[in-house]
């Protein structure tokens, strides 16, 4: 249990260097001696599988820089687990300040949304996108959500993709800006133009 609890608050303060408070720190010098720490070593630093790398690099190739937000449509996924990977990866962008990833399972539309701006609530911002759609939480700069795709047709899974996007641009300020490719079209051994 202490093990779960301290990689939680790693995990939610980005290793307690975000926004950690007193309370934060306190916590995890209490558990840090009952951290089970091979398993804690195991869960931070996984095998990964091929796929792992193939949604990684679809993801870069298919991120989208609008003003100060980047934007990614990952598709069809095995691990959706991929969505909040890359979301805080694209975060890491210097010149970004919100990140928002998308991916779909079988049955639901994936986001995750996060954000480097202080006053902005990710959880906030995520509920608002999908008001009457699906659902979505979070807190401060993290957030996300789901919708649920099965019962409708790829035609209409589309145009909901299509309109959480452009409902995202709205909410952070981006609509009316130009989408920039973070990386070219090229591969590994050919020129880039």
């Amino acid at each position: 249990m202490a093990t779960a609890l301290y990689l939680g608050l790693k995990t939610d303060t980005q290793n307690l260097g975000r926004h950690a408070t007193d309370v934060d720190y306190k916590a995890a010098i209490s558990l840090y001696p009952k951290v089970q720490l091979k398993i804690l070593s195991q869960i931070e630093s996984p095998d990964l599988p091929r796929d792992f790398f193939l949604d990684f690099d679809r993801g870069l190739h298919e991120a989208r820089i609008f003003g100060k937000v980047i934007l990614c449509d990952l598709g069809s996924l095995v691990n959706t687990d991929m969505v909040a990977l890359m979301a805080d990866f694209f975060l890491r962008l210097s010149e970004v300040s919100t990140s928002f990833v998308m991916g779909t399972s079988d049955s639901s539309l994936i986001f995750s949304l996060r954000t480097k701006i202080a006053h902005q609530n990710a959880g906030q911002m995520a509920r608002q996108m999908v008001k009457g759609l699906g659902t979505a939480g979070g807190h401060g700069r993290t957030g996300g959500g789901q919708i649920p795709i099965q019962d409708i047709s790829p035609e209409k899974a589309e145009k909901m993709r299509q309109s959480i996007q452009k409902r995202f641009l709205k909410y952070a300020g981006q609509e009316s800006a130009q989408g920039e490719k973070l990386l070219p079209d090229s591969r590994l051994g050919e020129e880039v133009s």
